[in-house]
């Protein structure tokens, strides 16, 4: 395979992989209408998580070593919580405000990820990219404000922050592990993730009620299989192909995917102001990953 097969190939798996993992607030939104709990839905989605990336660990042997211990290794617990928190709000923000206004808010993590970089790890952040972070963070208060629910309902802005808590999370948590992937599979730590995730699943639900709606459980595994497991294998492949930074510029076509199939199977629209608030935060997000590749391509 010469390198434009190569290229070509990391696109598609780059574009797969997005697609994927933007089916995630749908089948959330699916978990909810059949009756079940956030509570439910999010025990159910990490045990199904957990077996599944067993098996994936079983089947897909690898020759690396990395750390000893590395279940144990404290970045993977502390971004195990991270990563619950993460799961655990996008859950309640969906729940609150539908798919549309959690997906646009959400989908500024990687904003964060730029932000907590300078913050924590005093990595460079340009004037651009800090001009966009501003602007897309009122993108995000454009979507929520332009909800026509929020003058008179508190959940329009419970939902919202709970997008925000659920993209800082997850930036959080991916600038915990990236440390280790260096070396160790992306398989391994996600399934290492998903081994600690349980149990705050389990604590939220804590079994209340036992009686779970049988399709709930089926969605449920199609979230692990679907918006979890995939979404990661084609990830790793786009990135082997194609690197990080220019990876990560196909991400976008999640967001858009998700706010698509909101508006088809669900019937959800924008209104003007949060159409703007939108067209804000994914352009803002596209000009910072433009500007983070051409950093690393020169």
């Amino acid at each position: 395979m010469n390198k434009s097969d190569g290229r070509g190939a990391g696109q598609f798996f780059a574009i797969s992989s997005a697609l994927f993992y933007s089916t995630r607030s749908i089948l959330i939104r699916y978990g909810l209408d059949t009756g079940a709990t956030v509570a439910q839905l999010v025990a159910f989605r990490m045990l199904f998580c957990a077996i599944i990336f067993f098996l994936a660990v079983r089947f897909f042997r690898d020759g690396s070593k990395g750390p000893e211990n590395l279940y144990r290794h404290p970045k993977i617990i502390i971004g195990s919580l991270l990563f619950s928190t993460a799961v655990i709000a996008s859950f309640f923000s969906v729940s609150y405000v539908g798919v549309s206004l959690a997906v646009i808010v959400i989908s500024s993590h990687p904003l964060f990820v730029a932000l907590f970089s300078r913050i924590f790890l005093s990595a460079s952040l340009t004037r651009r990219e800090a001009f966009f972070l501003v602007t897309a963070y009122l993108g995000c208060a454009m979507a929520v404000l332009g909800h026509p629910a929020a003058k008179v309902s508190g959940d329009v802005l419970k939902g919202g922050g709970l997008a925000l808590l659920a993209a800082s999370s997850y930036a959080c948590y991916q600038l915990f592990v990236q440390s280790l992937s260096k070396g160790v599979p992306a398989i391994r730590i996600s399934a290492y993730t998903a081994y600690w995730s349980v149990a705050p699943a389990l604590l939220l639900w804590h079994f209340s009620p036992l009686k779970v709606p049988p399709s709930a459980l089926g969605i449920t595994a199609a979230m692990g299989f679907f918006s979890t497991f995939m979404p990661l294998l084609l990830l790793a492949a786009a990135i082997s192909r194609l690197g990080a930074p220019r990876t990560s510029i196909y991400s976008l076509a999640g967001p858009v995917s998700a706010l698509t199939m909101a508006w088809l199977l669900f019937g959800e629209t924008l209104s003007p102001m949060q159409m703007a608030g939108a067209l804000l935060v994914l352009s803002s997000v596209a000009a910072v990953l433009f500007s983070r590749f051409k950093k690393v391509a020169s």
